[in-house]
């Protein structure tokens, strides 16, 4: 087991290492959103489900595939479109499900948010997803309780506290894979910067709250900036998800798992770090693994935050790695 150093951090580097890398890539501003940029024939691979969630809110997922289900729960700042190059290639020896998370695309919303309600949404479809599977047994109450049987969990990022959050609340006894997991493990990753960002939210200036956002959260330069915005359909995704990502990244301070909580997850846990993912992503890494003897680390050579961008078919051969027994 690799063991990693943990170096406490505040900052906000945690949700903004995706979206920036994006915004800066040497190409310069993509030409359309990521959403639509990892994604053409491999969309129509997959069919669009919906479950119900402990609050009543309709979840979304997309599934291709057969076999040992797979989920999968994607970031902030993201869609589930943005997994899909991914998902297809996994797709071809299990079946894959990724999550579109709530606040976002084909699911819906509500006014209370936390990430023990997005571990909810998760629960909803494993249970969804596992009363297909052979082989497995449904808690009666599948949106709270534990779902046994053949079926392993993904998440990047954001996602993977929430899926951090569900394994520990269910004691998951399938797979548990992190690429790059978020978790205030090493002190509050919301800053005040965020107030301003808020405020101006808050009094309906979305555009301008957007832009508040690169410049103090992202220190994105103004060059950048301006492309963005003169890219609508880019600009339009990103105004969109800002509601989701401020509160998400905000209750990311109220994700600290102990030792004693991540004991809680039966089956095996590994975390795939990226080797350019930064020094607070490592940070974080480092103290999971602290907290949860067993742990594996798999490095991804090359790959920072969006692997899954960037190299959908070594993400997917990474996740194999992680995922045999």
């Amino acid at each position: 087991m690799r063991r990693l150093p943990s170096r406490p951090s505040g900052l906000i580097a945690l949700l903004a290492a995706s979206l920036l890398a994006t915004l800066t890539a040497p190409r310069g501003v993509p030409a359309q959103p990521p959403a639509a940029a990892a994604t053409t024939a491999a969309k129509r691979q997959f069919t669009t489900r919906h479950v119900t969630s402990a609050d009543g809110t309709r979840i979304a997922y997309l599934v291709a595939g057969t076999g040992r289900p797979l989920v999968m729960v994607h970031g902030s700042m993201t869609l589930a479109d943005e997994w899909l190059a991914v998902a297809e290639r996994l797709a071809a020896t299990r079946q894959v499900v990724v999550v579109e998370r709530r606040g976002r695309g084909r699911s819906g919303d509500a006014p209370q948010h936390s990430i023990a309600v997005e571990a909810q949404d998760l629960a909803a479809v494993v249970a969804d997803v596992a009363r297909s599977a052979p082989g497995t047994a449904v808690a009666k109450d599948a949106s709270t309780g534990p779902t046994t049987g053949p079926v392993d969990l993904f998440g990047h990022s954001y996602g993977g506290a929430v899926v951090g959050r569900y394994a520990i609340d269910a004691g998951f006894p399938g797979a548990v894979v992190l690429y790059d997991p978020g978790a205030g493990l090493n002190g509050p990753i919301a800053a005040d910067g965020w107030a301003p960002v808020r405020a101006l939210l808050d009094a309906g200036q979305r555009d301008s709250a957007l832009t508040r956002a690169f410049e103090t959260i992202m220190g994105a330069p103004p060059q950048v900036i301006a492309g963005i915005r003169q890219n609508a359909p880019l600009w339009a995704q990103y105004r969109t998800l800002l509601p989701s990502w401020v509160r998400e990244v905000q209750s990311l301070d109220a994700f600290a798992p102990t030792a004693e909580e991540l004991a809680r997850i039966r089956g095996r846990t590994t975390i795939l770090l990226g080797d350019r993912s930064g020094p607070m992503l490592t940070a974080i890494a480092g103290t999971w693994v602290s907290r949860q003897p067993g742990l594996t680390v798999l490095p991804l050579r090359g790959q920072g935050h969006t692997g899954h961008l960037e190299a959908p078919a070594y993400m997917a051969e990474r996740i194999r790695t992680a995922l045999q027994p």
